[in-house]
């Protein structure tokens, strides 16, 4: 059986990219919870709202294109037949 792609080009990059941000992003966090200084606390918070905005985006845009790429393709064999 054939898994389904989950993240569709170009969204898949980006959401590999935003991996990299949450690992800082979760660094952040492990540091403030031992340090908790109030810089360190609020630099933490808008890495983390950032990075949640950025992959709820992406989420939405990438099923937004898969719709519309098994649109096409539902059209395309409408038309063959």
């Amino acid at each position: 059986m054939k898994t389904a792609k989950v993240w569709v080009a170009p969204y898949d990059k980006w959401n590999r990219i935003n991996e990299r941000f949450n690992s800082v992003a979760f660094i952040f966090v492990i540091v403030t919870i031992f340090f908790h200084p109030l810089w360190l606390s609020l630099i933490t918070g808008i890495a983390w709202g950032i990075s949640s905005a950025i992959f709820f985006v992406l989420l939405w845009q990438n099923e937004r294109k898969k719709h519309r790429l098994a649109k096409a393709d539902a059209q395309r064999k409408q038309h063959n037949d």
